[in-house]
C-alpha cells in the first residue's frame, strides 16, 4: 500500500515538473523588431487564400526606395489600405509603390507584413 502511494506521488511530481518546464519554455518572450519599408513591389506571390478577405498567405519582393530588395512574408490578417480604405490583396501588383509595416520575430527568417499602404503617384 505504501509503495503504491509513493509511486503515485513520484508520478504526480514528474508530471508537474514536465508541465512546469513545458509552460516555462512556451512562455518565453520572443524578440519582435518593427521594420518600416518603402518602395515598389517587384513580385508578389499568393500561395493560399482563405474563404474570407484578408486570409491570404504568400510572399512579396519589394524594391526599396533606398537600398536593395527585401523579401517579405504575407500572413493571414495582413491589412492593405488604399486612399484610406481597406482593400483586398487582388488590388496589389508589381509596380505598385507602397509603404510597408512589418515585424521580424527572432524565430522567423523573413519579416512578416502587418500593414501595406498603397501610395498614389
Amino acid at each position: 500500500m505504501r509503495r503504491g502511494m509513493v509511486s503515485v506521488a513520484v508520478l504526480l511530481c514528474s508530471i508537474l515538473m514536465v508541465d512546469w518546464v513545458w509552460l516555462g519554455a512556451a512562455g518565453t518572450p520572443q524578440e519582435v523588431v518593427a521594420l518600416p519599408f518603402e518602395g515598389y513591389i517587384k513580385t508578389i506571390k499568393i500561395d493560399l487564400c482563405g474563404l474570407q478577405p484578408g486570409m491570404c498567405q504568400g510572399s512579396m519582393v519589394l524594391q526599396q526606395k533606398e537600398g536593395g530588395e527585401v523579401f517579405l512574408v504575407i500572413r493571414p490578417g495582413m491589412r492593405i489600405k488604399h486612399r484610406g480604405q481597406i482593400v483586398t490583396i487582388d488590388e496589389l501588383g508589381a509596380g505598385n509603390y507602397v509603404k510597408v509595416e512589418a515585424i521580424h520575430l527572432a524565430k522567423d527568417a523573413a519579416p512578416q507584413i502587418i500593414l501595406i499602404e498603397v501610395m498614389t503617384p
